[in-house]
């Protein structure tokens, strides 16, 4: 029922940081290479993401961005985002691009959602709706590239991928919203240049 629908989009709403049904256990390898062990605060295991990431603070991440000259719009906008949700007391892991602060993941604990395929429409026209609001006015335009809903296992997953542009950098931004058991979290990939999304990473979780 839509009523059922909307108040699992209003739960998923406070994961924004800035959907073809898919079975991709035969599109993720079955090992991880380049890649080290972090701890996520909110997940009882720990997860293998590559290793020229390194955890930080928001802070720590502010300082590094501010190192960069002619560094893209949307890493101007996006710490003040991050501690927005940090002075919300949202439970938060940021890892960074050791050599390119601008790429960095984020995992984000939210609302227990059961994820479906009836979310899929109504959550990227919401999220689109987001960003247009949130970066419209800095003149940054953005491209839907893919939307869909992934199942693994035990793990139900739904991926919104965009390309943003400025006037001098690319950005790939894409969003997981993932449901394991009774825990809903976000995973946040965003990449200069570079057309990654990591969805490989999703094999993580198969196990928790």
């Amino acid at each position: 029922p839509l009523a059922t629908i909307m108040r699992k989009i209003i739960s998923l709403l406070i994961l924004i940081s800035f959907l073809s049904c898919d079975n991709a256990s035969t599109h993720l390898p079955k090992s991880f290479k380049d890649t080290s062990e972090f701890k996520v605060s909110f997940l009882e295991k720990k997860v293998r993401l590559p290793n020229n990431y390194s955890k930080v603070t928001v802070d720590e991440w502010v300082r590094e961005l501010d190192s960069i000259e002619n560094r893209s719009l949307v890493s101007n906008v996006q710490p003040e985002d991050l501690k927005h949700f940090e002075n919300l007391g949202i439970e938060m892991d940021l890892f960074i691009e050791k050599n390119n602060p601008q790429n960095y993941i984020t995992f984000m604990l939210g609302n227990y959602v059961f994820l479906d395929k009836d979310l899929l429409n109504a959550y990227t026209n919401m999220l689109e709706s987001q960003m247009k609001q949130r970066y419209g006015n800095l003149g940054l335009g953005y491209e839907r590239l893919e939307s869909k809903y992934i199942a693994i296992k035990n793990t139900r997953s739904i991926k919104v991928k965009f390309k943003q542009l400025d006037s001098v950098n690319k950005k790939y931004i894409t969003q997981y919203i993932i449901t394991i058991g009774m825990k809903t979290f976000s995973m946040n990939v965003v990449s200069n240049d570079v057309d990654e999304d990591y969805q490989r990473l999703l094999k993580n979780f198969e196990s928790i």
